[in-house]
């Protein structure tokens, strides 16, 4: 539709996608770490690697793999997530719903007239520019949360004749577990504020009391 800019993307990500976002974590989060680069093959990889930037944990589930809200992304942790693995080494899988999609990545654009005024503003301009995208991209992870993060739960049962059947239901889960990268440019070096949003492709659904099974993540 013209006139109307897409603020948000949405890609599938298979485990060895990992590097593309763990080569960029050599800044802790909250520094601001604008990168105008030229050259390059403009490959995806490139595109990652080059463009440092801070990165931070992200989501309601959290709690679940001893990770805290807001702290930076630790390289070996989101690898580890990304095939499916606590940051203890335990097993986020089943036999059942092992899928090979490790992750999606949620990518939050600013529209362009924020993007050019984080690029030519001032410091403190620039600064009301990241902390109002981060407020909106937080949000944003917050109402997916809220209306879209499903699992399924499964149950066995005997039927009439005997046999073992298993019936699933769709339930809420206890929110995501997923990373938040900021980059500033476009993979052609324009000014282009944006967050990659990671969202492991597992969630622990909302069963009631114990400690339930992962099971796959509802694409959204």
């Amino acid at each position: 539709m013209r006139g109307v800019e897409a603020v948000q993307s949405l890609g599938k990500l298979v485990a060895s996608q990992a590097s593309y976002y763990t080569e960029q974590l050599r800044h802790s989060v909250g520094e601001d770490v604008p990168v105008l680069r030229s050259g390059g093959n403009g490959g995806r990889a490139d595109y990652y690697s080059g463009h440092e930037s801070p990165a931070r944990w992200m989501g309601s589930g959290l709690d679940r793999v001893d990770l805290k809200l807001g702290a930076p992304v630790d390289n070996e942790a989101f690898t580890g997530l990304m095939g499916h693995r606590t940051p203890e080494g335990e097993k986020m899988t089943v036999p059942r719903s092992h899928g090979k999609v490790a992750a999606y990545d949620h990518t939050f654009s600013a529209p362009k007239s924020v993007s050019l005024l984080y690029a030519y503003g001032d410091d403190e301009i620039r600064s009301a520019v990241v902390a109002a995208h981060r407020k909106g991209v937080s949000d944003a992870v917050s109402y997916m949360e809220e209306r879209c993060s499903m699992s399924r739960v499964s149950r066995r049962h005997g039927d009439p004749n005997g046999e073992s059947k298993f019936s699933s239901r769709q339930v809420g889960s206890e929110g995501y577990v997923a990373a938040g990268f900021d980059h500033f440019t476009s993979r052609a070096n324009d000014p282009q504020v944006h967050t990659h949003v990671v969202v492991i492709n597992r969630v622990w659904p909302k069963v009631g009391g114990g400690r339930s099974t992962p099971r796959l993540a509802t694409p959204i």
